[in-house]
């Protein structure tokens, strides 16, 4: 039985980091679910669901994992959103901005061994 695809448990899991072990917990499933994402399916799954944040969070992930073939069309459809939190649970630091995907890097993630 199909209960959801991967381009939608990408979206989930990004949308609600904390049920999916935070951040860079979702790094590491990352690193192995993107091989069964389509980045067609992925961009309708953004588009879809209308929230800009988590295509933010969404394409700077992909690329910290050096998937940016994965991302085509998501840094378009980011291009004028306002600069936010890469982790919203985490103080703003006086870190990099992530200027392709407007986001305030104010945590260092990286993919659990």
């Amino acid at each position: 039985m199909l209960v959801s695809t991967p381009e939608t448990t990408a979206w989930d899991l990004v949308r609600y980091p904390r049920a999916g072990g935070g951040l860079d917990n979702i790094v590491t499933v990352f690193a192995e679910l993107a091989e069964r994402l389509d980045s067609k399916k992925l961009l309708e799954t953004v588009v879809r669901h209308k929230e800009i944040f988590v295509a933010q969070r969404l394409g700077f992930i992909l690329e910290l994992i050096g998937r940016e073939d994965l991302t085509q069309g998501l840094a378009e459809f980011v291009r004028k959103a306002p600069v936010r939190l890469l982790d919203p649970s985490q103080p703003r630091l006086k870190k990099s901005v992530a200027r392709k995907w407007r986001l305030a890097v104010n945590v260092n993630l990286k993919a659990e061994a």
